[in-house]
């Protein structure tokens, strides 16, 4: 954990294949990951080391 003055920073490794849910929709395979933080006003992701598949997209949302 990093705290600076405004946020508090948490690094936390998640992986499709240990977290998350995978489903297939039609003939596409779909990773989902809530993630939780009560009583936060705001939240970033940031991704480090990743790759896509050609084609493949990335979504984020809230629950609203």
């Amino acid at each position: 954990m990093n705290k600076t003055s405004d946020y508090i920073e948490y690094d936390v490794a998640l992986s499709p294949a240990t977290h998350g849910v995978w489903n297939v929709e039609g003939n596409e395979r779909v990773w989902r990951l809530a993630i939780a933080c009560p009583d936060a006003v705001g939240i970033s992701v940031r991704f480090d080391a990743y790759r896509l598949p050609k084609g493949a997209e990335v979504y984020i949302w809230n629950a609203d």
